[in-house]
Order: structure tokens, then C-alpha cells, then sequence
């Protein structure tokens, strides 16, 4: 990331986190040390790494707009999944009551089949 003091504009395109991951840690991409006597740096360790990283070096999160068509689609989405989870619903109930009418289906059956061998 540039300083705008020192003329420079700050760095951003779309896959800079995903650089900044892979080359930012490489001393030859971000140097160890900056002499500088303009601008006074905070330094914070980083305890997974034991690294020192300048603040004004890491990159910050924007939030990203979201477009109508987005919105949308994540609608539709909501609502299909909606649905689905609706049909599926049904489809546990119909089973249930099938289940259910067979296991009756089967001690009449049996009921029957009892009195019927106790006549003979």
C-alpha cells in the first residue's frame, strides 16, 4: 500500500488480499526495515508468526455493494431454498403417514390371519 504522502497512491486491485497472503511476508516484496523520517510507524507483533507487521501495511476489508441483480438472485435463493426445504417437509410427512397406514395395514392383516387359523 502507497503513502499518499510521499506521492505515492495506494495499491488496489482485485486479488490484493490473495497476493498480499502469498508475497507479503517475502522480505525482497516488504522489506524488514523502512527508513522513513516523514511518517512515524506502529509496529504490533503478530503471535502466530513472530513477525512484525506495520499497520499501515496491512490491507483493510472494504465492503463490498452489492448490486439489484445480486439482491435478487440472493432472493430467489432464499426462496427456492425455502421451498425445497417445504417439499422436502411434505415428502418425510407422506412417508410417515404411509409408514404408519402400513404398520395398521399389517395388524389387521395379522388380526385377521389369527381369527382366521382359530376358526380352523
Amino acid at each position: 500500500m502507497g503513502n499518499k504522502s510521499t506521492g505515492q497512491s495506494p495499491i488496489v486491485f482485485d486479488y490484493f488480499l490473495e497476493f498480499d497472503d502469498i508475497f507479503g511476508s517475502k522480505p525482497s516484496v516488504k522489506p524488514l526495515a523502512i527508513a522513513s523520517s516523514s511518517k512515524q510507524v506502529n509496529i504490533q507483533q503478530d503471535d502466530s508468526t513472530d513477525e512484525n507487521l506495520y499497520e499501515s501495511d496491512k490491507p483493510e476489508r472494504k465492503k463490498i455493494k452489492t448490486s439489484k441483480l445480486d439482491q435478487k438472485i440472493d432472493g430467489w435463493k432464499e426462496l427456492f431454498t425455502k421451498k425445497d426445504e417445504e417439499k422436502e417437509d411434505e415428502r418425510e410427512r407422506r412417508h410417515r403417514e404411509r409408514m404408519e397406514m402400513a404398520e395398521k395395514t399389517i395388524t389387521a392383516y395379522g388380526k385377521l390371519m389369527e381369527k382366521l387359523i382359530d376358526k380352523l
